[in-house]
């Protein structure tokens, strides 16, 4: 019995073309929950921010607030624009760049590129926080992890 490698080979650039196409279909999902969950995480993050200090709430008065308020709907509203921007990269999605890297659950983790790009996203949201003086970007010193970051020296994402 002689075996066709032609048509084996065929059989599997077949199958693969269907993976990727689930694959691209599960990416598209992906992106509108991530924009979803990004409205809801925006707005939950900025009324924390702001109710978890009143003193410069009131300090800065109602009229800044206002103007912050308005940023931020801004941002909700380019939320489309920003998931396109930071996470519909060929090089983060294997179907669509494949790489030869080697990945594990721990380390070199495929969703890390995402997470990363993810944390760069939310930092549109630290920017403004930032200028109303609710969240700090730059450091005071070598050990101060009450920044928002997006990495800090263990390793912890976020603020």
């Amino acid at each position: 019995m002689t075996v066709n490698y032609d048509e084996q080979i065929s059989a599997k650039e077949n199958e693969k073309v269907k993976l990727i196409e689930k694959m691209e279909l599960i990416k598209d999902e992906y992106l509108k929950e991530i924009e979803k969950f990004s409205r809801d995480w925006i707005q939950t993050t900025t009324k924390r921010e702001v109710t978890g200090n009143p003193d410069l709430a009131l300090d800065i008065g109602k009229e800044k607030l206002g103007e912050l308020k308005r940023k931020v709907e801004s941002l909700i509203e380019k939320l489309p624009t920003l998931v396109n921007q930071y996470l519909n990269k060929n090089e983060l999605w294997w179907h669509k760049k494949e790489d030869k890297a080697w990945y594990s659950q721990l380390e070199n983790r495929i969703l890390s590129k995402i997470e990363r790009e993810v944390q760069f996203m939310y930092g549109e949201l630290g920017i403004i926080l930032s200028e109303y003086g609710f969240v700090r970007v730059e450091p005071k010193g070598f050990k101060d992890y009450g920044i928002w970051a997006e990495k800090n020296g263990y390793g912890m994402y976020g603020k």
